[in-house]
């Protein structure tokens, strides 16, 4: 008889191995619980709200993870780091509005303030920048996606890396669009070419800007 997983009983030692990648000047940090302080909330469009997190300690991540929110009432919910591994003792977290939702309708958009305590744990994730990797990188974000990539620009910035970047956000009206005029310094200044896509109207592109068709 074949039991499932979860249920089987090994005979004798077992060795168990994570599913980790090694790779060349990426490291790997282990996942632990964290407090913090809610040290500000802006509102940066009608249904996406920015919070920014003092830790007790630092938080080591890769630029583009994530951590695990802890909910009232005992849920988690994933949320994509946007602020830069540089200082983890402080993180910035994009959360975007869903209608009775546990964690926004209920709490984040609902009662959440600042001077407030949260708990967390992190970080998670295999989708992060590899610094090794010399070939162009095409940054796809959909509406809070935009999350991870931000992280990903900031540290690409601050370290001098030399990789050419290519940004697309794409959201569905032009009042979802957020962090403008951030990644248009990012654009003037070469290191990124950032590409706004508001379904609603043709895409605005900084650096690259095409006629239609």
């Amino acid at each position: 008889m074949i039991s499932p997983s979860c249920a089987a009983k090994p005979p004798g030692d077992v060795v168990m191995e994570g599913a980790v990648d090694v790779e060349e000047r990426v490291d790997i940090h282990p996942v632990r619980d964290y407090g913090g302080v809610v040290e500000a909330i802006n509102d940066v469009t009608p249904n996406v709200r920015r919070l920014v997190i003092g830790l007790q300690r630092r938080l080591p991540f890769n630029p583009g993870q994530y951590v695990l929110l802890d909910v009232p009432g005992g849920e988690q919910r994933p949320y994509s780091i946007a602020s830069s591994p540089s200082d983890g003792t402080r993180i910035e977290l994009h959360v975007k509005r869903s209608a009775h939702g546990l964690a926004t309708d209920c709490w984040v958009f609902k009662s959440l303030a600042v001077a407030d305590t949260v708990s967390l744990s992190g970080p998670y994730g295999q989708f992060f920048f590899r610094p090794m990797r010399t070939q162009p990188i095409l940054l796809l974000a959909g509406g809070t996606g935009l999350a991870p990539m931000k992280s990903i620009v900031r540290h690409i910035a601050e370290t001098g890396a030399e990789h050419e970047v290519v940004l697309y956000h794409g959201v569905a009206t032009q009042d979802d669009l957020y962090d403008r005029e951030w990644f248009e310094v990012f654009a003037m200044k070469a290191l990124i070419k950032a590409r706004l896509c508001p379904s609603d109207i043709y895409c605005e592109d900084f650096m690259t800007c095409l006629p239609p068709g």
